[in-house]
């Protein structure tokens, strides 16, 4: 099985392409724009092929999947990136995996389904960790608590290693602004805007975090796939400074899908606002993260919160496991899905569970909250 990462000298990327070259009869080909990075990828990964490629060059990303079998994609924003390339997989019968996030892109891929489906090829988004992993916990939960109809996700990272400032990311958010975000309220999909502020309380050494509501694809996958009627999404990423209500007004308002000088400067006073570690505390959480997942049904509620003492490897877990499910011909699904559509939930997040560096917090209750 031929296996292409594309931005694979990026933080993401890098991740993938450690946990993907250990596998059995899968040859990798590590893929990019810029030859000076793809070399020092070819140094640090012996055997890995590398590819100049450049997704903004239609014809060229085609040629390129056309020797591929599985790609998957790790170039964000995904808004911006993400369609044509899975366009191109399909058109080269490639199974395309990608650690997207963005609502938006799952509405837009998702109108490709019928031509993956013909083409007999899976296109699986929101493959990381959140979302991702944090789908297969909502899914197993709600297997345990079938009266669940409320939900809500959440993940928090510390800080980034040093030089990991996440411009993709920080771009990724601002171009989110300009597009629709959805929670599931009462049973329908409901228009909000990011930036709701709560407090959840994770384990050590996370403790009680405050939280930023930010929709996420898996929203739009429960109100498609469950039973659930109320589902929000949080997250807080380490190193970042709250962003100001009027910087999300402003990026909002502003049409940041078409790139310009005010968006780009927008991009660069919110990378300046993330922070390095300052205390001990701070620098002992760099690189960890924790997935909360909560639901409540009308006879119980259940709580599960995974502490991840590095967050990169979680993230490229997932891709990990499924090439080697559609390498042992395990994944007969095709079309636009995620992961809690094509595996079985209980018997990954068991493996996931036990990896050293993953530590469990699981709550249930017979008596739902008052």
């Amino acid at each position: 099985m031929r296996v292409m990462v594309l931005g694979a000298y990026g933080t993401a990327g890098r991740a993938v392409l450690s946990a993907i070259v250990g596998l059995d009869d899968v040859e990798v080909v590590a893929a990019g724009r810029q030859q000076d990075r793809l070399a020092a990828i070819a140094e640090r990964f012996p055997g890995v092929a590398v590819a100049a490629v450049d997704v903004r060059v239609v014809d060229g990303l085609r040629q390129s999947l056309q020797r591929v079998d599985v790609v998957v994609n790790c170039i964000g924003p995904y808004i911006g990136y993400g369609a044509p390339v899975v366009q191109a997989a399909i058109e080269a019968g490639a199974f395309y995996i990608d650690l997207a996030s963005e609502q938006e892109h799952y509405r837009c891929v998702s109108r490709m389904n019928k031509a993956a489906t013909a083409a007999g090829v899976s296109v699986i988004v929101g493959a990381g960790a959140y979302p991702g992993i944090s789908g297969l916990l909502l899914r197993s939960i709600i297997n345990r608590c079938p009266s669940a109809r409320v939900a809500e996700l959440a993940l928090v990272t510390g800080h980034p290693a040093a030089g990991e400032t996440g411009p993709a990311q920080v771009e990724s958010g601002l171009l989110e602004l300009s597009y629709v975000h959805q929670i599931l309220s009462a049973g329908q999909l409901v228009v909000v805007r990011p930036g709701r502020s709560k407090t959840f309380a994770f384990q050590e050494p996370f403790r009680r975090q405050a939280m930023m509501e930010w929709p996420q694809l898996e929203v739009l996958w429960a109100a498609k796939n469950t039973e659930i009627r109320e589902l929000s999404t949080w997250v807080r990423l380490g190193g970042q400074a709250p962003t100001p209500a009027w910087l999300l007004r402003a990026a909002a308002r502003l049409g940041l899908h078409r790139p310009n000088r005010v968006s780009a400067w927008l991009k660069r006073l919110v990378l300046r606002r993330r922070q390095g570690p300052k205390t001990e505390a701070e620098r002992s959480l760099v690189g960890m993260g924790a997935l909360y997942t909560h639901v409540e049904g009308s006879t119980a509620q259940a709580t599960k919160i995974l502490t991840i003492k590095d967050v990169g490897w979680a993230t490229a877990w997932l891709p990990a496991q499924l090439i080697a499910l559609l390498r042992d011909g395990r994944l007969a699904a095709v079309g636009v899905c995620t992961p809690a559509d094509l595996v079985d939930v209980d018997e990954l997040l068991v493996r996931f569970q036990s990896a050293p560096g993953v530590f469990v917090t699981d709550v249930d209750s017979a008596t739902a909250p008052a």
